[in-house]
């Protein structure tokens, strides 16, 4: 009787199949915060994020993509990383490009473990910074959360990350999905 309680109450609190450990995504977060945006190889990145990634490619830009819990054509876990590569020839842009965004969708069965993700990857982002707080822009998701601020070290930057969350609605609930929360992280070098 006690096993099969156990397993319950593991399987109420585990991430969902596809989700990364959002332990792993802190890490990865506050790695890429302590790098240069500017000239980074998205080789670089992808060595120091924790999902495997795939590369894309589009006009001037190249993206990372890792789809972690796709359910019907639609992407609940994941991330993805943008570069522009419009500012130096061609051939160096796998060499030195400038990573633009990190977005990253992660999906929960309670609004309380969508809290802990919050929580924990915001934190890996703004430690030590001195952060504004407001709110964003009314998206499909509802108002977004959004804190920025300037970095010094290690190159001058303005950053946003925000923060939309959704509660889900009853077709995404059967596959044990409840809550859906997007981060958008974005840098520009200050000039």
């Amino acid at each position: 009787m006690w096993l099969p309680l156990q397993l319950f109450a593991q399987a109420g609190t585990a991430r969902l199949a596809g989700c990364a450990d959002q332990a792993k995504l802190a890490d990865g977060l506050k790695a890429l915060q302590d790098l240069p945006w500017a000239g980074i190889s998205p080789e670089h990145v992808s060595q120091v994020w924790p999902t495997e990634t795939k590369s894309e490619t589009c006009d001037h830009c190249i993206r990372l993509v890792s789809d972690g819990r796709v359910i019907a054509n639609e992407l609940f876990c994941g991330e993805s990383f943008h570069f522009d590569t419009s500012h130096g020839p061609e051939s160096d842009a796998w060499q030195k490009a400038r990573l633009e965004s990190v977005a990253i969708k992660y999906t929960t069965r309670t609004a309380k473990q969508l809290a802990l993700v919050e929580k924990l990857l915001s934190e890996s982002v703004i430690r030590d910074r001195k952060v504004e707080e407001g709110r964003g822009v009314l998206t499909g998701l509802g108002w977004t959360r959004e804190l920025s601020w300037t970095d010094q070290q290690p190159e001058v930057r303005t950053c946003v990350l925000s923060i939309a969350r959704q509660h889900l609605d009853a077709k995404w609930r059967r596959f044990g999905m409840d809550w859906l929360a997007i981060f958008d992280l974005s840098c520009e070098p200050v000039k």
